[in-house]
């Protein structure tokens, strides 16, 4: 997988999130809204699965980026100049966007309610910067996944480490030493199956790694590659989509994106080989994808019940919600641009 699918992944992954965040409950919608509702609700809430593909990501992403790392406390400083990246981003956009809007609407601010909103710990502005709070568990983990599969690193103490590890997951799911308070904390405030899909992402660029110096991967490579890859690409990307649509009777419901994440990653991948225009698209949303995750939500909670009045379609709705959504987030963008000049600021991602 290339870096240009990794961000067109992220493209496609904020439009399905836009989707189901818009839609989460279609009942508050007027009842013409939707041809065929109870379909429509199923795919919107499919797209929670854009949780899955944002950790798949970022954990083969964060592979490509601490494999280049020359020691170990190189790799913490990166993951934390990262996290550090993320919590100025979204204080910016609370001191930009949430205030301003609060104060035009005759709101109180209060101060204390800020490290909630940008540790991710008690989000009140926007319920969905909950994953700014996985994002610091990704951040803390990578280190030590990258121990695991540095070569460099005696066997027996990659050994050690991954056997804590998987001991700490049974523990945290309650298999071993049941403890209700920890299977809570470890359920509600760590996520595991997204903190297990962002380790299958790490894997998966470490496998691409290893099998890419094997001669008889790249045998196999060439002959993929004289194949129909994006035929093949589409089936594993729609299969896993209507397994994903199957599964999705309630909006929260995440735990088969531990399977299929990774299917549909690939599928996109191998879609993308011969699909410039589409790629193109989605990179284009995938640049644009981090303000998106922070302002959608902002602008639909004051907007959608002014527009749904206006708008009797749901496909209208979604796409002047969307472009007002990337212009505030392209805004966002420049403004970063312009602060980087006088502030550096760590990537993200």
């Amino acid at each position: 997988m290339k870096k240009e699918d990794s961000v067109a992944l992220q493209g496609l992954a904020v439009l399905m999130m836009l989707m189901l965040h818009f839609f989460m409950d279609i009942s508050v919608y007027p009842e013409n809204f939707f041809v065929l509702p109870e379909v429509f609700q199923r795919i919107a809430w499919t797209g929670r699965m854009c949780v899955g593909i944002f950790s798949f990501v970022s954990g083969y992403g964060m592979y490509q980026v601490l494999k280049k790392k020359d020691s170990y406390t190189s790799m913490i400083t990166d993951c934390t100049k990262r996290l550090v990246g993320l919590y100025a981003r979204i204080f910016m956009v609370i001191i930009l966007c949430v205030y301003p809007l609060k104060l035009i609407f005759g709101e109180e601010i209060l101060i204390s309610q800020l490290p909630g909103n940008v540790f991710g710990y008690n989000v009140v502005y926007s319920g969905a910067w909950w994953f700014v709070l996985e994002y610091m568990w990704f951040m803390l983990l990578a280190p030590i996944f990258a121990l695991i599969a540095s070569p460099r690193v005696k066997k027996e103490l990659r050994v050690f480490v991954a056997l804590v590890l998987i001991g700490l997951v049974l523990f945290g799911k309650g298999i071993i030493f049941t403890n209700a308070q920890v299977v809570e904390f470890f359920e509600v405030r760590m996520q595991p199956t997204f903190l297990i899909i962002f380790a299958e992402g790490f894997l998966a660029g470490k496998m691409q790694e290893f099998l890419g110096g094997m001669e008889c991967f790249s045998k196999m490579q060439k002959y993929i590659a004289k194949v129909r890859c994006r035929n093949v690409g589409i089936v594993l990307f729609f299969i896993a989509l209507g397994l994903r649509y199957l599964y999705s009777i309630d909006p929260n419901r995440a735990t088969i994106d531990i399977l299929l994440v990774p299917v549909l990653c690939a599928g996109a991948a191998l879609w993308f080989q011969r699909a410039n225009s589409l790629r193109n698209i989605f990179i284009f949303f995938g640049k644009n994808s981090l303000y998106l995750w922070f302002v959608h939500s902002l602008i639909c909670d004051r907007l959608a019940p002014l527009l749904v009045q206006k708008v009797g379609y749901w496909f209208a709705f979604y796409i002047i919600m969307l472009a007002l959504s990337l212009v505030a987030a392209i805004l966002l963008g420049y403004i970063e641009k312009v602060i980087k000049r006088f502030i550096r600021l760590p990537r993200v991602g």
